[in-house]
């Protein structure tokens, strides 16, 4: 049931994505979630046939998470798509020294309770004012995911408003 949810997500976004005027800038972020979804039309696309994921499985779209971050820039698809593809189902990112490493995080900073004691959702903060200082050029691209993340924020019982502390994770935490 997750993992159909999350394909559902991850379609939801594809077919989105098809339908930008950015079809360039979003056709290898096409190719690493598509799972082969390329290959649909949109007339396919907007009808409810089953989905072609003959060509790359969903295990080897998961595999390709454990490629190395030394050789990712910053501002690149790849890297965006990297941090994207580490969100879990519920909308929060773990912490994993893959993803600190993209967003230039210490463990010091994930461990000190200044901003919030809580490191899962202090990371998740961290991701979301990460993809708007590096990638906000790019929202319509990572929009539903931050949509995804801030539901999840908005169970977690926080004392103060999301975007009160997505505004200091950023001035404390992202001076790169």
């Amino acid at each position: 049931m997750a993992i159909e949810s999350d394909l559902k997500l991850r379609c939801s976004l594809i077919d989105y994505l098809r339908n930008t005027s950015k079809q360039k800038k979003s056709s290898s972020l096409l190719k690493r979630l598509g799972c082969g979804l390329l290959k649909r039309s949109k007339k396919q696309a907007s009808s409810s046939a089953p989905m072609d994921f003959s060509d790359k499985s969903l295990d080897a779209v998961m595999a390709d998470k454990t490629s190395s971050n030394s050789d990712v820039a910053v501002g690149s698809d790849q890297m965006m798509l990297e941090v994207i593809t580490l969100q879990e189902l519920a909308g929060n990112w773990t912490v994993s020294s893959r993803l600190t490493g993209f967003l230039k995080i210490s463990n010091e900073q994930l461990k000190s309770k200044e901003i919030i004691a809580d490191g899962t959702v202090l990371l998740t903060l961290a991701v979301i004012a990460w993809l708007r200082k590096h990638y906000g050029h790019r929202q319509d691209e990572w929009e539903i995911i931050e949509t995804k993340a801030v539901m999840w924020l908005g169970q977690q019982g926080l004392q103060r408003p999301v975007e009160e502390l997505i505004t200091l994770v950023t001035e404390k935490m992202l001076t790169a």
